[in-house]
């Protein structure tokens, strides 16, 4: 699959890359079990074969690149619902709004909440802060 910087220019906003951590907790519950799980779930539904995953999902090379697109959004719902993704709060410092034309800025912030972020104008409550270099 085409994702991120490899993704085709139009669909590179639709997904962000799931944290390393998430993989690492294979604990009951944990980041790895639910993709399992969701991963599964979407196989039984649409009649998939259980056998193998990659096998599967690659089968059908005529299909559209993004064929299964839906599944990676029902993985990040699932680990977002479970509090297993959690997504930033960003501020753009003051230097960031001056060095940078208001149309950069402002595309900054169309891609930080098109991938779940939130934007405040209070640095206090930022969980990061982005700065010019």
């Amino acid at each position: 699959l085409h994702l991120g910087r490899d993704a085709v220019r139009s669909k590179r906003m639709e997904m962000v890359r799931l944290p390393n951590s998430l993989f690492w907790d294979r604990s009951m519950g944990g980041g790895l079990c639910l993709i399992c799980q969701e991963a599964l779930a979407y196989m039984r539904k649409r009649g998939y074969s259980l056998e193998g995953l990659e096998k599967t999902l690659h089968k059908d090379v005529g299909q559209p690149v993004f064929q299964h697109m839906r599944l990676f959004q029902e993985i990040h719902g699932r680990l977002r619902d479970a509090g297993k993704l959690v997504h930033p709060v960003i501020y753009f410092s003051e230097d960031l709004t001056r060095a940078l034309p208001p149309k950069r800025v402002d595309n900054l912030r169309t891609i930080a909440l098109a991938h779940g972020a939130s934007v405040t104008s209070q640095m206090g409550r930022a969980s990061h802060v982005v700065v010019p270099d």
